[in-house]
């Protein structure tokens, strides 16, 4: 077996790579305290996990009860909107009859109106004398 050598790097790629350098002594304890600390927040982090898994078991049947009160809320809803919908057409009825009527008193007064016109020029100086009354 033969030892070969690597290639030598271009001198402008080896100024750009940066040198590995070996964790400091500081570094070396800082990184073990913080898998320590991770190692001392395992039981509630486990905790926590069994938690969450206790309520994802449970969301099936949140959401299975979710959709029966929608369902009854759709239902609800439907039955009320058809009472509503009998009631405004009797409201629309009760307005179109009250509509009719002022239809009527409308043609009733304009009748009237011609017939006193009428009468008032049929009698002899009426004219004349609610002019100058004005």
């Amino acid at each position: 077996m033969t030892v070969t050598s690597l290639p030598t790097a271009h001198p402008e790629t080896a100024a750009a790579t940066p040198a590995i350098r070996p964790p400091t002594p500081e570094q070396v304890i800082a990184w073990a305290l913080r898998v320590v600390g991770e190692i001392a927040r395992a039981p509630f982090t486990f905790y926590r996990l069994r938690k969450m898994m206790e309520s994802l078991g449970r969301l099936p049947e949140q959401i299975e009860a979710l959709t029966i009160a929608l369902d009854r809320t759709t239902d609800t809803l439907q039955s009320t909107l058809g009472r509503m919908d009998g009631r405004l057409e009797a409201v629309q009825g009760t307005f179109g009859a009250v509509d009719e009527r002022v239809e009527h008193l409308d043609a009733s007064v304009t009748e009237l109106s011609a017939t006193i016109t009428n009468v008032i020029g049929a009698i002899p100086g009426a004219r004349r004398t609610l002019r100058s009354t004005r």
